[in-house]
């Protein structure tokens, strides 16, 4: 009867190969995951959103005022809990179609805490609109 001989190579390849995978998954799963958001608002520039990530890259998105058309607070039913979270509503500078960016989704916050962010967003919004109309 022919017995298969297993190298002892082929299970050192296996084991860094699992290795390998294992480890490009956790870098992965790192880079993804939001440690911490930020929101500045400058009346008449615009809207800087700022994220950090567990491997300390920082990523920021910046939407001009003139682009900018809201910033309202969403609900949505997600499996089945109820999640809200603000939405940035903004013109895309090349195609000129509306889009929406959500914010803050990965941290819950109380319904206060987006009340207070929605209603200072809104100031610094509605001066500027104020701004253009004088």
């Amino acid at each position: 009867m022919y017995q298969v001989q297993w190298d002892k190579d082929y299970e050192v390849k296996i084991l860094l190969s699992h290795l390998g995978v294992t480890i490009i998954a956790c870098l992965l799963i790192l880079k993804l995951q939001i440690r911490s958001e930020s929101l500045l608002v400058i009346p008449s520039v615009g809207i800087n959103v700022t994220y950090a990530n567990r491997l300390g890259q920082v990523y920021t998105e910046f939407y001009p005022r003139q682009l900018v058309m809201d910033l309202v607070i969403v609900e949505a039913i997600i499996m089945q809990r109820l999640a809200t979270y603000p939405v940035i509503l903004y013109h895309d500078s090349f195609t000129r179609e509306m889009k929406i960016k959500p914010l803050f989704m990965k941290c819950r916050l109380k319904m206060a805490e987006l009340k207070s962010i929605y209603q200072k967003v809104q100031k610094n919004l509605r001066f500027t609109s104020l701004e253009k109309k004088s």
